[in-house]
């Protein structure tokens, strides 16, 4: 699963996560720092992505790990790789975010089928 913008904070909140209105939006070009190893992101470094929010995850669930933040989002990508569940703060959709194509190897891990039991 593949939660994107909205989705992505409906993912963190949904599973154990914080989502709150931290009194900064971001809206439009954005500069994306990606930090951790991730699945979502073929580069560590920064790159150009569009946002569109208010409010702003500040806290992953248990078992995920963030893998990028920007100026006013602390988390802009979370991933659960074992759990096959994403989620991005940006929208990769767009032709505003250059690299959305590294996301799409993460969409297709999501959609590959049942997480086996005991995941």
């Amino acid at each position: 699963m593949l939660g994107i913008c909205y989705g992505a904070q409906l993912v963190a909140a949904s599973l154990g996560g914080s989502v709150a209105r931290t009194g900064r939006g971001e809206y439009g070009r954005t500069s994306l720092e990606v930090g951790a190893p991730s699945e979502l992101f073929e580069l560590a470094g920064e790159q150009s992505v569009w946002m569109s929010h208010g409010d702003s995850i500040v806290a992953v669930p248990d078992g995920f790990v963030a893998t990028a933040r920007s100026g006013d989002a602390p988390v802009a990508a979370l991933e659960s790789p074992i759990r096959r569940i994403y989620g991005v703060q940006f929208h990769p959709e767009v032709v505003h975010t250059p690299g959305a194509r590294s996301c799409s190897s993460a969409s297709s891990m999501a959609s590959a089928g049942p997480v086996p039991p005991g995941r």
